[in-house]
């Protein structure tokens, strides 16, 4: 009898460490976060055909249950003691369901953000994955590669800032950013940056923007680009209800490395759905805003095309990089982090 017992409190034991160690990875997120983009600017002594690249970068992490390792580690331990020190009769059986309890509490532990429970289910907001057009915010468009930071407060999309490749020059020169292409048909728009406050309680929220550092070249040995200064203007919002507008500060931005600017003031009730924060407009747009882009004109005289959209480049006033005449520049590419920030209000 003994033995039939011990036989069978093994195999309960090895099911009980089986839950245990398929207990579910939980993904702990935020709302709010942070999305950077390159600031690039190429100096040449001759202007060859522009490249790009770049991608957004992704968020989010993956865990498991500490908890789970410490019922294996208990579980462990007993089986152990009752290897050595066996027991008999109602003993035996106390003990058998002594452990039973101990890895069904572990094996069905949480943790901030995560499930484990073997039998739960939980209906969620439906959050899509859309970009919508800044300029008719009911339209989905397709700017490329993108990823979204936040759940409920989330920032969708931001901008490549990229002021092409420039001949070299000893007089203080102003260049403008590329106007945002698109895949499809959706012609050319400013700048901007996409986002959504789907949160029950609408506390409100802040979008800021900061260079991290200076232009550099990228090379073994960078050289600072000193001097060169990028300026947001002609900022505006839109969305498909404009009630409970958030504050945009419509003042031109002059980014200093390392120093944080407010774009966007959200106050609580105000920012609830998807905004577009625009930087410049197309000659299209039906929201009172000038037109800032201009066609991009090769060296021939013809208009550029650019070659991931097959389509032609336009560049946008609203959006300038400032370089100093005397500021020394090589034949290379520089860069620079441009950090849009998204924040919860308390």
């Amino acid at each position: 009898m003994a033995k039939k017992i011990s036989t069978g409190f093994i195999i309960l034991s090895m099911i009980c460490l089986a839950i245990i160690v398929k207990a579910p990875s939980y993904e702990a997120i935020e709302d709010g976060g942070a999305i950077k983009s390159e600031g690039v600017v190429t100096f040449v002594e001759k202007t060859p055909k522009p490249k790009e690249s770049g991608s957004l970068p992704k968020a989010g992490e993956k865990g498991i249950s500490s908890l789970s390792y410490l019922g294996l580690l208990v579980l462990f331990l007993l089986l152990v003691l009752l290897s050595r020190y066996p027991l008999k009769g109602k003993h035996q059986s106390f003990w058998l369901l002594f452990l039973l309890s101990i890895s069904c509490i572990f094996g069905n532990s949480t943790e901030a953000n995560g499930f484990s429970e073997s039998s739960v289910i939980e209906f969620d907001k439906k959050v899509d994955n859309y970009i919508y057009d800044p300029e008719f915010p009911t339209e989905i468009v397709d700017p490329g590669t993108s990823e979204a930071v936040g759940r409920y407060l989330r920032m969708e999309f931001a901008s490549r800032l990229d002021f092409g490749i420039n001949e070299q020059s000893d007089k203080n020169e102003t260049y403008y950013s590329k106007g945002q292409l698109f895949y499809g048909s959706t012609p050319a728009r400013g700048n901007f940056i996409q986002v959504s406050d789907l949160r029950e309680h609408n506390w409100g929220w802040g979008l800021y923007v900061k260079q991290e550092t200076q232009f550099s070249s990228k090379e073994e040995h960078p050289v600072m680009l000193d001097g060169a200064k990028i300026t947001l203007k002609q900022p505006w919002i839109n969305s498909t209800i404009l009630e409970h507008s958030p504050r945009v500060n419509d003042s031109e931005i002059e980014l200093v490395p390392g120093q944080l600017n407010q774009l966007v003031h959200a106050s609580a009730g105000e920012g609830v759905g998807t905004w577009l924060l625009s930087f410049g407009a197309s000659s299209g747009n039906e929201n009172g805003q000038k037109n800032s882009l201009i066609p991009k004109y090769d060296d021939r005289g013809q208009m550029e095309i650019d070659t991931i959209y097959q389509k032609n480049v336009y560049l946008n006033k609203a959006v300038t990089l400032n370089v100093p005449g005397k500021t020394k520049k090589q034949n290379a590419v520089y860069q620079t982090d441009v950090t849009w920030i998204l924040s919860e209000l308390p």
